[in-house]
């Protein structure tokens, strides 16, 4: 049977009206330290009701068979540290090899399937760059920042991490180091996700370190660093974050304690209030703030047994248990899926995306496989189209002058689409 363009482009349409309305998962990923006895696997959670997305954990402990143990490290004790979503899509999860290195630690950074969890390659190899312990992992600009933060829980056992060290995004090849000059141990990592309008500057990296119980401000353009945030018995901070309002949030792990900050004219934050504790013994860690409007936070325990992450309640200004699993004893660091239709994870759905769709059509995914079903396809783009010019940003989507009504667009990328396929099978000489 012949198949020809404009049947292909009207089974994009059909599809398109199908899938228009269809919803995103969205979704919380969270490594397991694995410190009280718990998978050290990496679970996933819806973001607006916290019911375990699948079975959990979604990413099995090292030494499965879908998550093999590097040569070298076979045997090792691995702990999952922390997790980001790279520019292809998939889930890179930092890894500190308790056992490696003589015995004081090595660290390595893993890329798994963001459909289904298995282990892909090692993108930054045991140690490379010096990396001892990954925590917070984030990407940006081509880069790949980890926050090595080199201490062990009870924050007596020292193994050596005390930069932010830089990757290739595309290679997982050591770019640089963002250092100290002493012990910092950073922890919490966020780009400024404001918007300009609130004071927001997407140069700026924000990095809690956890000895020094500070927050710094390191701009990756001009390479000027200055404290963000301090005093008011900040303690061993860990997570940090915006709010949707342009507050900032620290965690702190020893102390129970989340503080608020307001940014002020000066380029820093004065400190606002504590927020109620999270309760005796539960070590607040990780920090996320959801698109659903969710305040969470995780605790790696034991004073939660098993570990779990809370939802702060504005209203009765508590902490609720949000997530939780058998199996989870030690949540770290949170990390969210990409906005449906983000094929890029550039933070907003725009042609580029329709473009990584094009040049993976009908591959398995993940990349550009916004609807996690298995399969580039025309239901993807149809995703895009019904998240047009959305953004992953919690402080609302993207605008733009004189910008055609999303349906225009759409037909526009199909056309692009159909065409960019129909070339490419031309030029292996399979065109139908």
């Amino acid at each position: 049977m012949r198949i020809t363009k404009s049947a292909t482009l009207l089974w994009f349409i059909t599809s398109l009206s199908l899938a228009w309305s269809s919803h995103a998962r969205a979704d919380v990923i969270v490594a397991d330290y694995g410190y009280f006895g718990s998978s050290a696997g990496v679970f996933r959670f819806n973001e607006t009701t916290g019911a375990a997305d699948g079975t959990q954990p979604f990413v099995a402990p090292v030494g499965s068979a879908t998550n093999p143990y590097d040569p070298g490290y076979e045997g090792a004790g691995y702990q999952a540290e922390g997790s980001a979503y790279g520019p292809d899509g998939n889930l890179y999860v930092g890894y500190f090899i308790a056992s490696g290195n003589g015995g004081t630690g090595i660290g390595e950074v893993r890329r798994f399937n963001a459909v289904t969890g298995a282990y892909m390659d090692t993108f930054v190899a045991p140690g490379a760059g010096g990396l001892v312990q990954p925590g917070n992992l984030v990407f940006n600009g081509g880069s790949l920042y980890v926050a090595d933060h080199g201490f062990s829980p009870d924050n007596v056992n020292f193994y050596g991490g005390t930069s932010v060290l830089t990757y290739s995004a595309g290679s997982g090849s050591s770019t640089g180091a963002i250092n100290f000059g002493y012990p910092a141990s950073p922890s919490g990592l966020q780009f400024d996700p404001r918007p300009v309008s609130m004071g927001g500057d997407p140069n700026n990296l924000y990095i809690s370190l956890f000895n020094a119980n500070t927050v710094m401000k390191y701009n990756v353009s001009t390479h000027a660093m200055t404290t963000y945030a301090s005093g008011a018995g900040m303690f061993t901070p860990s997570g940090i974050a915006f709010g949707p309002t342009g507050d900032f949030y620290v965690v702190n792990l020893f102390t129970a304690q989340v503080q608020q900050f307001h940014p002020n004219n000066s380029g820093s934050a004065d400190y606002v209030a504590n927020l109620p504790s999270t309760g005796d013994s539960s070590f607040p860690n990780g920090i996320a703030f959801t698109q659903g409007g969710q305040f969470l936070v995780s605790t790696l325990g034991p004073g939660l047994a098993p570990g779990a992450v809370l939802s702060f309640n504005s209203g009765t200004n508590s902490w609720n248990t949000f997530a939780t699993s058998p199996t989870l004893s030690s949540p770290g660091p949170l990390t969210l899926t990409p906005i449906a239709g983000d094929a890029n994870v550039d933070g907003i759905v725009n042609g580029q995306d329709i473009a990584l769709v094009a040049s993976n059509w009908l591959a398995p995914g993940p990349t550009a496989d916004v609807n996690h079903d298995g399969i580039v396809n025309g239901q993807d783009i149809a995703l895009m189209a019904s998240n047009w010019l959305a953004t992953n940003s919690i402080y609302g989507s993207a605008t733009a002058n004189a910008v055609p009504e999303p349906s225009t667009l759409l037909l526009a990328g199909l056309g692009m689409t159909v065409g960019l396929i129909a070339a490419a099978r031309r030029r292996r000489g399979t065109a139908r």
